[in-house]
């Protein structure tokens, strides 16, 4: 089991022929414990073919060095309210 970070929306894309379908790219930091330093970057492309069916349609990873601060790929985290 791994912990994750939310990092950053990469890229949205909508289909201009339906409203709701859409293509998200986004980043994520994985960690295998939380006093460990990030593990990976994982960067998942998702399209919906539905308003609820989601499909993976491509996972990137890349594995992080202990010494490097991923706060320089990653936003900072905001507040929505």
């Amino acid at each position: 089991m791994y912990l994750s970070n939310f990092c950053k929306f990469v890229e949205v894309k909508t289909k201009p022929d339906q409203a709701y379908r859409y293509e998200i790219t986004y980043q994520f930091v994985t960690y295998e414990r939380a006093i460990m330093p990030p593990y990976h970057l994982f960067t998942l492309k998702v399209e919906n073919k539905s308003l609820t069916d989601w499909i993976i349609k491509d996972v990137k990873v890349s594995k992080l060095a202990e010494n490097e601060d991923y706060t320089k790929i990653c936003r900072k985290p905001i507040i929505i309210r």
